[in-house]
């Protein structure tokens, strides 16, 4: 069976990573548009849900330094493979570390999300002054929460294992 060798265009690998971090550039500029529109032009009653909406959008900004900067991966379809092009991998870190990173701020989204979600749901129970189903909405938060901090707990030990080996 004779193998098949296939390259990479030049094009790809000098426009992707020029693309990537463009997106990610445009995405922190566009983050702070909306934090600045969160935290002046919120009205007073929706300031409570914007605190919650600021953290999640820190999240999500922090996820996408993360993956379009510091780790910047072109993806190599249809190889299950990626190619690193971000600051920390010029600077020979190990994927292990950047991709637990990575998995780190999107656990830290998750959770973030879940909370306005939650704030959300509190807020429609409150205006309808329906306190029947609390109990089984929080136990269903505190046990989706709680999967969500097991897993960077496995995460920091599996990080832990790997980066002093």
């Amino acid at each position: 069976m004779a193998s098949k060798r296939v390259t990479l265009d030049h094009f790809w690998l000098s426009f992707m990573p020029v693309y990537v971090h463009f997106i990610a550039i445009m995405t922190h500029l566009l983050t702070v548009l909306a934090l600045y529109l969160m935290l002046r032009k919120t009205p007073d009653s929706g300031k409570a849900l914007a605190r919650y909406l600021m953290i999640l959008q820190i999240n999500i900004t922090l996820n996408d330094l993360i993956f379009g900067v510091l780790f910047g991966p072109i993806v190599l379809y249809p190889a299950p493979a990626i190619i690193c092009t971000g600051f920390l991998c010029a600077n020979r870190l190990s994927v292990h570390i950047i991709a637990n990173c990575t998995f780190f701020s999107m656990f830290y989204t998750a959770m973030s999300l879940l909370f306005c979600f939650h704030y959300k749901y509190l807020t429609i129970l409150e205006m309808t002054r329906n306190k029947r189903s609390t109990v089984c909405v929080n136990r269903i938060f505190c046990t989706s929460s709680q999967v969500v901090l097991d897993g960077t707990d496995y995460l920091k030990q599996v990080c832990r294992h790997s980066c002093f080996q």
